[in-house]
C-alpha cells in the first residue's frame, strides 16, 4: 500500500450498476486532484459493473475495488469504505450521479479554511440518461452553522428543498472515527437520514456553502423511488427502527438543538402513520395499529389543544423538511381525524393532499 497523502476518499457503493458506474467514475477521475483514492465496495452484482470496475481500476491507479462476500446492503458496504479509507475526508457517492467540477477541491479548501469536521454543498436533481447542459446556481457563500436550523444546516436542490442526501458534501473522517459515526446496518431504508441525524448530534463543526457540487439522477431505477406505495410496509417497519435513535437524541441533546431535533423526530412518526395506512395487508394494520396509538397519537395530543386546523396542517406539511409529503399528509390526517374522535378521515384527505401537491409544483416553477 502507497504511504502516499490522501485528502479526500470517494465512497461508492454499488449493486448492478453496469449502466452508469464509468460515467460516475470518470466525473471524479477527471477532477484536477492528486491526492485522492475511490472506494468501490460491490454488494454482490449480477451484471457488469465488477468487471467494468476492474478495466477502470487497471487504467486509474486511484480505483480500489472491494467485493462483499454476499448482499448485505448499502448500510454494510459503506461502512467498508469508511474502515478501508486512507483519506482525511470523505465523501459518499451513489453509483448513478455524478460529482461536479471542481466542487472537491473546492470543499476541502473551505474545510480546511474553517476547521470544519464536514462541509455542505448544494445538489441539482435530474432524470434520464444524460446530463442536461447546466448553469452553476448559488454564490459560493460559506456559513458555519450548526444543527439549530435545518434550512441552514442541511443542503438544498435547485428548488431550495432541503435534501438529506449524505452525498452532498464531505466528512472528515477521524471525526466520524472519533463518534463512532458509522451506517446502521439493520436499516435497509433510511440510514442516510439516521447517519446525518446522529452526525449532527455530535457538535462536529459544519460549514454550508451555496455551491452547486453534485448531480444528483433520478430515474425508474433509482432505489428510493420505485413504487413508494408499494414499499410502504418497508419504509414504516424502517420509521419503526429510527424513531427509538431520534428519541434517544432528542432526550439527550444539547438544549439548543432540542426544537429542531424534536420537529424531525415528531415529523418521521407522523409519517409512519402515513405509510401505514398505504400498506395492504389488513391484519398487520389491525396489529400496528396499537402500536402507532401508543407511540405517536398519544405523543401528540397536544395538536388537538393547539387547533390543529386544515390549515396548520397544510402550512406544517408544506413547509415540511420531509421529502415524502404526501405520506406526512395524510399522517396528519389520520391522526387529526382520530384526535377529533372523526370516524372517517377521508374528508381531510383527499382536498388536502391535492393543495400540497399543487402547491409543490408551483414552487418548483416559480424556481
Amino acid at each position: 500500500m502507497s504511504d502516499k497523502h490522501i485528502s479526500i476518499s470517494f465512497c461508492i457503493p454499488l449493486y448492478n450498476a453496469e449502466k452508469y458506474i464509468e460515467a460516475c467514475i470518470l466525473s471524479i477521475v477527471n477532477q484536477n486532484l492528486d491526492d485522492y483514492e475511490i472506494i468501490c465496495v460491490d454488494d454482490g452484482s449480477s451484471d457488469h459493473s465488477v468487471q467494468i470496475l476492474s478495466d477502470l481500476a487497471e487504467k486509474y491507479p486511484a480505483v480500489t475495488v472491494l467485493e462483499n462476500e454476499s448482499n448485505k446492503g448499502v448500510s454494510f458496504s459503506r461502512n467498508e469504505a469508511i474502515r478501508t479509507a486512507r483519506g482525511d475526508f470523505l465523501w459518499f457517492v451513489d453509483s448513478d450521479d455524478l460529482i461536479a467540477p471542481e466542487a472537491p477541491a473546492l470543499y476541502l479548501r473551505t474545510a480546511c479554511e474553517n476547521d470544519s469536521d464536514a462541509v455542505f454543498g448544494n445538489s441539482f436533481v435530474f432524470g434520464g440518461d444524460d446530463l442536461p447542459n447546466l448553469t452553476q446556481f448559488g454564490t459560493d457563500k460559506v456559513s458555519n452553522v450548526e444543527f439549530t436550523s435545518p434550512k441552514q444546516y442541511y443542503p438544498t436542490d435547485q428548488y431550495g428543498k432541503i435534501s438529506y442526501g449524505i452525498w452532498n458534501g464531505i466528512f472528515r473522517r477521524s471525526s466520524l472515527m472519533e463518534h463512532q459515526c458509522f451506517f446502521r446496518e439493520e436499516l435497509k431504508l433510511l440510514e442516510d437520514v439516521t447517519f446525518l441525524f446522529e452526525f449532527g448530534m455530535t457538535g462536529s463543526k459544519v460549514t454550508r456553502i451555496d455551491h452547486l457540487g453534485y448531480y444528483y439522477r433520478m430515474h425508474d431505477d433509482s432505489t428510493i423511488h420505485r413504487d413508494i406505495v408499494g414499499k410502504s410496509r418497508r419504509y414504516f417497519e424502517a420509521l419503526k427502527l429510527c424513531l427509538p435513535i431520534f428519541e434517544n437524541y432528542v432526550r439527550n441533546c444539547d438544549k439548543k438543538y432540542y426544537d429542531v431535533a424534536n420537529a424531525h423526530f415528531t415529523e418521521r412518526k407522523i409519517a409512519a402513520a402515513g405509510f401505514l395506512i398505504r400498506i395492504r395487508d389488513s391484519s398487520y394494520v389491525r396489529k400496528e395499529i396499537r402500536w402507532l396509538k401508543k407511540t405517536v397519537i398519544i405523543r401528540l395530543n397536544m395538536m388537538k389543544e393547539q387547533r390543529c386546523t386544515n390549515a396548520r396542517i397544510l402550512k406544517i406539511v408544506s413547509s415540511s423538511m420531509f421529502s415524502c409529503r404526501e405520506s406526512l399528509c395524510s399522517g396528519f390526517c389520520i391522526i387529526y381525524g382520530y384526535l377529533n374522535r372523526s370516524t372517517d378521515s377521508a374528508p381531510y384527505s383527499q382536498p388536502l393532499y391535492g393543495i400540497v401537491r399543487y402547491k409543490n409544483v408551483s414552487q418548483s416553477r416559480s424556481a
